[in-house]
């Protein structure tokens, strides 16, 4: 770079650059999981973690809903319904910006992302609270969601999958892993950050005016990444205190619960205490209409 703030560590690698927006830990958590509508074949992963709810609403929150009308300005967060009252297994939309005069269920609308959410109303109750309803549904797809598997021998895996109980097609987005717990962190860039900068410590920006480092806050160090890997390739962390994960392209898998066949997903294993390995795992109890794909993405850092 010509000109402005750059600092590098004692491998000569860049660690502050202002031409670059930095990330930082935006919320962490532990977890427990939720055997619920779940069924593993493989031991070794027999724990699922449902972190992402987005589209999907408690069958309690009905009674919040109205019925959706055309000369009404809604509020973000308002629920409505086109037609009947809904039951389980029917949609709702969530009010994502304010306007009026849209109508949520309109062939290039339903459920847009822009001005409406979608969702679907479950019968049964999760034992997590939904990671990404907690942390601005609205930055999801700015966020990096970073799980620690601390011990040689951990898995991971994310997967995005369908089911169908009752003829009713539902989305989830599981996590299942080898750990009985699972600790989360929320990895945004600084320039969404929220909290007033005062008191003490370095903030520096760059020529747009957007933050790029604050030393007040907790950072995110990415140490190493891994694009399109074959089965079972493995990556290297630079020591044993990288020991977070995250795998950024969910493996889709469509399922109808029928507890026959199999499924295929991607699991990211600490298979050292430097050494991480991409692997693909398969799970009986859901039906698979796609093949696999054998190559993995994910990261690998720690959060200073």
């Amino acid at each position: 770079m010509s000109y402005g703030v750059e600092f590098k560590n004692s491998d000569n690698v860049t660690v502050i650059d202002d031409s670059q927006i930095g990330y930082y830990v935006s919320d962490t958590g532990t977890i427990s999981p939720d055997l619920s509508n779940y069924n593993s074949g493989v031991s070794t992963l027999k724990y699922a973690y449902f972190l992402d709810d987005t589209y999907m609403i408690n069958n309690n929150q009905i009674s919040s809903s109205s019925s959706w009308n055309s000369g009404t300005t809604y509020s973000v967060g308002n629920l409505v319904y086109v037609g009947s009252v809904p039951s389980s297994g029917s949609n709702l939309y969530e009010c994502i910006k304010v306007n009026s005069n849209i109508n949520p269920t309109a062939s290039d609308i339903d459920g847009d992302g822009v001005n409406w959410v979608r969702r679907i109303i479950r019968s049964y109750n999760r034992v997590n609270s939904a990671i990404w309803s907690n942390n601005n549904i609205g930055t999801e797809h700015q966020s990096l969601l970073f799980f620690k598997l601390p011990n040689i021998g951990d898995e991971v895996a994310r997967t995005e999958f369908h089911y169908q109980p009752s003829g009713t097609s539902y989305l989830e987005r599981p996590v299942i892993s080898s750990r009985s717990s699972l600790q989360y962190a929320v990895i945004k860039p600084l320039n969404l950050i929220t909290t007033s900068i005062s008191g003490y410590g370095m903030a520096i920006f760059n020529s747009s005016s957007e933050l790029v480092y604050l030393s007040n806050e907790k950072l995110c160090n990415i140490d190493n990444m891994a694009s399109n890997i074959s089965e079972n390739a493995t990556i290297s962390s630079s020591s044993s205190n990288v020991n977070w994960a995250s795998i950024t392209i969910p493996t889709k898998v469509n399922s109808s619960y029928n507890n026959s066949s199999t499924r295929f997903t991607q699991t990211i294993r600490r298979n050292g205490s430097t050494s991480w390995k991409n692997q693909i795992r398969t799970f009986s109890g859901l039906s698979y209409t796609a093949a696999p794909n054998t190559q993995g993405t994910f990261l690998i850092g720690r959060m200073d």
